[in-house]
């Protein structure tokens, strides 16, 4: 557990713009998919589950801790998107973690807008 937040506090000081939580530990799990999307001053969590999506806003800061609660013991794959690298988290049926980080080359951030500009 204590690696798995900082491993967390880690991909959030490198900038990640959006996290994708999956891979259920077991099927009685509510959700199937959990995807973080940065927004302006928050980061919008949404909760998969069979046929609904529930949406959730988190603040820049406790973004960690709250994947921290999601992921720990019902999770077992944690991908996260910054501007520069693929950061990849997985744990084991035994609680022990491998973090990986592989460059991302050409690969640009989503932005925040919903709208494309006209060319």
């Amino acid at each position: 557990m204590k690696k798995l937040d900082e491993i967390f506090r880690e991909m959030a000081a490198a900038g990640v713009y959006r996290l994708v939580i999956s891979k259920p530990a077991s099927k009685q799990e509510p959700y199937r998919k959990i995807t973080a999307e940065k927004k302006k001053g928050c980061f919008q969590l949404s909760c998969y589950t069979e046929k609904q999506v529930f949406h959730e806003n988190v603040p820049e800061e406790a973004l960690a801790g709250r994947c921290l609660e999601l992921t720990a013991g019902h999770f077992m794959q944690v991908n996260g998107f910054s501007p520069t690298a693929e950061h990849m988290v997985l744990i084991s049926r035994k609680v022990s973690c491998t973090y990986k980080v592989r460059t991302a080359a050409g690969i640009a951030p989503e932005s925040a807008e919903h709208d494309r500009k006209k060319k």
